[in-house]
């Protein structure tokens, strides 16, 4: 063999081992490649679309629009668990025969998430409007203090009756003069329909309806069924919302409005479902027709110093077993943000 020969076959040689490489290398990378960019079932993510930011702004003015709160449209996915369970205790309660309807709103306010079901059914709210009368009369008085040292004397209506009260507690006295600061504390703490018989008999309407139109509820008009106004858990808590988030009245009316509503005396409903000493600020509200019972209450529960939202409302034909539908839905949730 000739010394071009083999020098021939080594060249060929070498040629033919780099081929052979690239040839490998080409499937190694590919199906490598193929294995690391195709997603496995359990690695494929689905983006979310972020939910809608709707706010609530102050009207009225040339230049600004003052923001009262924001929610977001859908509710959240990580508070899917609290809403199953409140869907099998109420529709429980309801098989038992313990409740007709009932409806439960709940918003974490650091996070802005929120979920409820039933939110939009309505009831008769009762004594849960004597909040927004509290929120029209401090309004009043941001702009004008000496409003809340006006006094009026209390004297029983000649030309109608005063609804009948089943939850009692401290009442007015007739003939005695209380002034607006009083009369609050009657109203709220007490939840007195005297008190709030003398405070609607001295507040324009106007001023009541602005406050429900500012916050985005609308004017309240009467259900033509019975000619009551009917209000839901989601528009309910509007009122709560602002008073926490001191948008519409300054920090120390706010805290006065729930300085009131922690020393609610009523502890059947949210306060039995929570331990005791637990802090909230609660309003209940009761309605009947001797057919027909309903029992409402709203208010902000500090779990762990975390502030939550909980308005619950319910509708039955007993009212002894309404509190208690009322204490053991709040108990779950109550639970469930404990634990998370």
């Amino acid at each position: 063999m000739t010394q071009s020969t083999k020098r021939g076959i080594q060249i060929f040689s070498a040629i033919a081992f780099f081929a052979a490489g690239c040839i490998l290398t080409y499937f190694w990378v590919k199906h490598t490649l193929a294995d690391a960019l195709s997603p496995s079932p359990a690695s494929v993510r689905t983006e979310s679309v972020p939910c809608e930011l709707n706010s609530t702004r102050l009207y009225g003015y040339e230049f600004i629009r003052p923001l009262i709160f924001v929610d977001q449209s859908c509710e959240s996915p990580n508070l899917a668990g609290i809403k199953g369970k409140l869907s099998a205790q109420i529709n429980q309660f309801k098989a038992d025969g313990m409740v007709r309807e009932a409806s439960v709103y709940v918003r974490i306010f650091e996070s802005g998430e929120w979920t409820g079901v039933n939110i939009n059914t309505r009831y008769h709210p009762g004594s849960l409007l004597k909040v927004p009368i509290l929120i029209a009369y401090l309004r009043l008085a941001s702009a004008d203090p000496s409003v809340l040292d006006r006094k009026y004397t209390f004297e029983k209506p000649k030309d109608k009756e005063l609804p009948v009260q089943n939850y009692k507690s401290q009442t007015l006295q007739e003939g005695q003069a209380y002034t607006v600061r009083e009369l609050l504390k009657y109203a709220i703490s007490y939840s007195d329909n005297n008190a709030h018989y003398l405070l609607s008999k001295h507040l324009d309407n106007k001023v009541l309806e602005k406050v429900f139109i500012d916050l985005g509820i609308g004017v309240p008009t009467a259900d033509p069924s019975d000619g009551l106004i009917w209000i839901s858990p989601r528009e309910y808590s509007a009122f709560m919302k602002t008073l926490f988030n001191s948008s519409y009245l300054n920090p120390d009316l706010s805290e006065f409005a729930l300085t009131l509503l922690n020393r609610t005396t009523f502890e059947q409903g949210l306060t039995a479902g929570v331990p005791k000493g637990t802090k909230i600020a609660h309003k209940f509200g009761e309605w009947d027709d001797t057919r027909s019972f309903e029992l409402h209450e709203s208010g902000i529960i500090y779990i762990d110093n975390k502030p939550c939202l909980i308005t619950i409302m319910t509708r039955g034909n007993q009212r002894d077993s309404l509190p208690r539908v009322i204490s053991a839905l709040t108990a779950t949730i109550y639970s469930e943000l404990k634990g998370s």
